[in-house]
C-alpha cells in the first residue's frame, strides 16, 4: 500500500510541477509580448482578429493561473475525490477545445485572406470549423463518460473519444494547410510584399500542422501502449495553443510594419497586388 501511494503522489507531484512551469512560461511570454500587443492589438480597432487574440490570451492565462492554484492545493492531496477529479477533467477538456478552436480560427482567417476572401473558401472553412466543433464536443462528452481515473486523478484508460478527437484535429490542420499550399503557385504573381506575406503564412501553417500533429501522434499512442500522460497533458497543450494563436497574430502584424507597401493592421484587409508584365516596346 505505501508503494501505491508513493506512485500516486509522484503523479500528483509531476502534474504540480508541469502546471507551475507552463503557467510561469505563459506569464513570461505574455509579459515579453505586451509591448507589441499594445501596439498591434490594443491600439487597433475592434475586429475579429483582435477578439480572437484577446480570448486566446487572457481567459487562457487566468484559467492557467487558477488551475495552478487548484493543482497546488486540492489535487496535491491523495486521494482526490472522484467528483472533483471529473470536474477538473471536464474544465480542462473545455479549455482544450476552446484554445484549439481559436488557433484554427485565426489560421482559417489567414487562409481566407490568402484566397482573396473567396466565398467558396469561406464556406468550406466555416462548415469545416462548425463540423469539427460539433464532433469535438460530442467526443469530449463521450470521453468523459468513458473516463476511468485513479486516486491521484490520473486517467487509467484512453477513451475512444480522445483518439477520435485527435484524428479530427489532425484532419482539420491538414485541410487548412492544404488550402494554404494550394495558393503556393499564386506567389509568382505577387509583388515582393505579397510574396513575403504568403511565405510567412506557409511557414506558420506548416509549423502549427507539425506541432499539433506531433503532439497528438505522440501522446495518444504513448497513453495507449506505454503509460498515461493526462496528469501533464493539459498543462502543456492549452498554453501551447494559446501562445501559438497570439504569436500568429503578432508575427503577421509585425511583418506588416516592415513592408512599406502594406499598411493594414488586420490580416483580413491585406491586399496583395499582382505583378504585371512590362509592356512590349
Amino acid at each position: 500500500m505505501p508503494e501505491v501511494f508513493n506512485e500516486l503522489e509522484r503523479k500528483a507531484f509531476l502534474r504540480f510541477c508541469a502546471t507551475l512551469v507552463s503557467t510561469g512560461i505563459l506569464v513570461l511570454e505574455s509579459a515579453l509580448m505586451f509591448k507589441k500587443e499594445y501596439r498591434f492589438v490594443w491600439r487597433a480597432p475592434v475586429n475579429i482578429v483582435k477578439c480572437i487574440y484577446v480570448l486566446s490570451r487572457y481567459p487562457i492565462l487566468f484559467f492557467q493561473i487558477a488551475d495552478s492554484v487548484v493543482v497546488s492545493t486540492r489535487l496535491r492531496v491523495v486521494p482526490v475525490s472522484r467528483g472533483l477529479c471529473i470536474l477538473w477533467f471536464s474544465v480542462q477538456t473545455c479549455a482544450t477545445v476552446l484554445s484549439l478552436a481559436l488557433l484554427e480560427a485565426i489560421l482559417m482567417i489567414r487562409v481566407y485572406a490568402l484566397h482573396e476572401k473567396s466565398r467558396r473558401i469561406g464556406k468550406i472553412l466555416a462548415c469545416s470549423l462548425f463540423v469539427e466543433q460539433f464532433c469535438s464536443i460530442s467526443m469530449a462528452i463521450l470521453t468523459l463518460r468513458q473516463l476511468s481515473v485513479d486516486d491521484a486523478c490520473v486517467a487509467t484508460n484512453t477513451p475512444k473519444g480522445a483518439v477520435a478527437f485527435g484524428g479530427v484535429s489532425i484532419a482539420q490542420q491538414l485541410l487548412i494547410w492544404g488550402l494554404t499550399f494550394k495558393r503556393r503557385s499564386f506567389l509568382r504573381t505577387l509583388n515582393d510584399a505579397g510574396r513575403r506575406i504568403t511565405q510567412v503564412m506557409m511557414r506558420d501553417g506548416t509549423l502549427v500542422l507539425i506541432g499539433v500533429s506531433m503532439a497528438i501522434a505522440t501522446m495518444i499512442p504513448y497513453s495507449l501502449y506505454v503509460d498515461q500522460v493526462t496528469h501533464v497533458l493539459f498543462s502543456i497543450i492549452i498554453p501551447l495553443f494559446s501562445v501559438s494563436t497570439c504569436r500568429l497574430v503578432i508575427n503577421m502584424q509585425d511583418l506588416n510594419t516592415e513592408i512599406s507597401s502594406v499598411g493594414s493592421q488586420e490580416l483580413t484587409s491585406i491586399e496583395v497586388s499582382s505583378v504585371q508584365p512590362p509592356p512590349n516596346d
